[in-house]
């Protein structure tokens, strides 16, 4: 995200992933101030709903991205019927930018510093109370690199380390005139589509479960089973029998280091703001520890 010193009341930002709005790929954000409205959206936090309170946060808070306008109408229809209509362009987002975009709506038109956050030190155990400043909170410098020069960003590549045999499911599928080249093949290299905001609202209710969860969201973000040699892409499953794979893919056939790998490439690879950043611990060790916002704490009154 863009790199003021002091974000508050700084309104226009760019993504860090960015995405196709309307044709056209971009990562321009504006924001509008908050009021009466927002501050009721915002607040208005469910444990059941996670991603349907982002996805609130950040139809109210917009004020367009790209060339679409988002913000405006939304508080208007809020005020006629109390209900947030969560539009396409903020659906559309890839989960990353939402994320990283929730803390830049707090951080710019909500407040920046967040008081009396509990701090534990990883060296001492013990806790202590201080201010979280959001302001200091930054990219890693890997990811600062990974955007360098705003690449598209469209596609997660994730190599296997056992990889997976298929053979059963062509079997089950009674489909050896069609995949039979394929059977006895290791194929270990998994690509997905970037996981969008609208996939996790769309898998929701699965979200306290964290290992299902992301295993919907990769089942639904799948775009290619491929077996790689030497950087070569030798032999590919059809994505015409994804669907028969569904879940099974991910309770079956991958081992644990691979499903891992798999959680790790969907919610770490692509750049997104922390919810931390290191500063001195005001316990008697004074090390460097992270000063982390708990969610629970976004846009408390």
């Amino acid at each position: 995200m863009n790199e003021e010193k002091n974000f508050k009341g700084v309104l226009d930002l760019e993504l860090n992933i960015g995405y196709n709005v309307n044709g056209e790929y971009t990562r321009s954000v504006s924001l509008l101030k908050s009021n009466g409205v927002a501050e009721e959206v915002f607040s208005k936090k469910t444990s059941d709903k996670p991603y349907t309170w982002i996805a609130n946060c950040l139809t109210i808070a917009v004020k367009s991205i790209g060339s679409v306008d988002v913000g405006v109408e939304a508080r208007q229809n809020y005020l006629k019927d109390n209900v947030v209509n969560i539009p396409k362009v903020i659906k559309d987002m890839p989960m990353a930018d939402a994320n990283s975009l929730l803390l830049e709506i707090h951080r710019r038109t909500w407040k920046n510093l967040v008081e009396k956050q509990e701090i534990m030190c990883k060296y001492c155990a013990k806790t202590a109370i201080a201010d979280v400043d959001l302001d200091r909170i930054d990219l890693t410098d890997d990811d600062k690199n990974l955007i360098a020069g705003s690449p598209k960003f469209e596609f997660i590549i994730c190599d296997l380390v056992d990889g997976c045999d298929l053979t059963p499911i062509i079997v089950k599928l009674k489909k050896e005139n069609e995949l039979g080249h394929l059977k006895d093949i290791n194929f270990n290299r998994f690509i997905y589509r970037v996981p969008t905001l609208g996939d996790a609202l769309r898998n929701e209710k699965y979200a306290s479960d964290n290992i299902n969860f992301w295993r919907r969201i990769a089942s639904d973000c799948l775009v290619s089973i491929q077996e790689v040699d030497n950087g070569r892409t030798v032999n590919e499953f059809p994505e015409d029998f994804f669907a028969a794979l569904g879940l099974d893919l991910y309770k079956q056939y991958l081992s644990t280091e691979d499903l891992g790998k798999v959680r790790y490439a969907l919610r770490e690879e692509l750049p997104t703001m922390p919810f931390s950043y290191t500063d001195t611990c005001p316990c008697d060790l004074q090390k460097e520890i992270p000063f982390v916002m708990e969610a629970s704490s976004f846009f408390s009154v």
